[in-house]
């Protein structure tokens, strides 16, 4: 499939936290920018659903995560892959309680537009479109989303139905979720060779 500027692929996503390191964050350590940019892909977060996360917002055994009020819905809760619980508790472990991504040094929350820089440099570490492509050219408004759509169209790919999705990505309708995958002639090929 074409490189795209609304998907990042599982192993461009791998590539994003591989080179993590070259960004040499002091705010943060290398592992919890590692576990934002997780959280965000395997949870399908919004980043600022994931900035205000906290070592008590997870239950584990039930493989949710509270997210209070967000852009859709009170009291939201978010499923975590139980493919993921593993590392994420292990991750917690290390953890006091309190907000998980707190700046080092002014010990305030990592801001969404911190973020975005980290994310576009990774872009051009990696050279991935999706990350370096000028907004006039692709019309994503904001490029920190990149995880949610991602993991919805992987959740396409591998079949699963469109109701799932939503519910994995907390939209209020089918509509916005088609809108917000940005299906083009290119999944349709896609699925059409792998399924018929």
């Amino acid at each position: 499939m074409k490189d795209k500027q609304n998907y990042l692929s599982k192993t461009q996503f791998d590539d994003l936290v591989n080179a993590i390191p070259q960004l040499k964050i002091k705010s943060l350590t290398n592992k919890d920018v590692e576990m934002m940019l997780k959280l965000s892909y395997y949870l399908g977060l919004r980043i600022s659903e994931t900035l205000q996360l906290k070592k008590s917002s997870f239950d584990l055994d039930e493989c949710e995560v509270e997210l209070g009020e967000t852009k859709t819905e009170n009291n939201a809760l978010a499923s975590i892959p139980p493919s993921f619980i593993k590392e994420l508790e292990k991750y917690l472990s290390t953890k006091i309680d309190g907000f998980l991504f707190l700046n080092s040094y002014t010990n305030k929350l990592i801001t969404r537009q911190t973020v975005w820089v980290w994310l576009k440099k990774l872009g051009q570490i990696c050279n991935i479109r999706a990350l370096t492509t000028p907004l006039d050219e692709s019309h994503e408004m904001t490029k920190t989303h990149i995880f949610r759509k991602s993991i919805g169209k992987d959740m396409l790919y591998q079949n699963a139905p469109l109701n799932v999705i939503m519910k994995k990505l907390r939209h209020t309708s089918l509509d916005m979720t088609t809108r917000y995958l940005k299906l083009q002639l290119d999944d349709v090929k896609a699925w059409e060779r792998q399924n018929l």
